[in-house]
């Protein structure tokens, strides 16, 4: 990861960097491993949610699962999953 960001493969200096960079954390954070599983994302899929308290807190909801190679996208789960950002 050092090496990525070192060689400027990884950040928002330009857009391939931030595309990648984003693929990146996509990939790590909700384990979408092909291209389908990102393009398949639409707006209003995730939710940036802040609670206010001691500390801040910032965590992605993930409201909708549009399914992949291992997942049917049917909610099969009944909790919302959180990921901390």
């Amino acid at each position: 990861m050092e090496k990525l960001w070192s060689a400027n493969q990884l950040g928002d200096h330009s857009p391939e960097a931030l595309i990648c960079t984003v693929g990146l954390y996509n990939t790590i954070h909700f384990s979408w491993r092909a291209r389908d599983e990102h393009r398949k994302v639409l707006m209003g899929d995730l939710e940036l949610q802040r609670e206010e308290g001691a500390e801040k807190c910032e965590n992605i909801i993930w409201h909708t699962e549009r399914g992949s190679k291992t997942r049917s996208g049917v909610k099969e789960f009944t909790v919302e999953r959180y990921f901390n950002s």
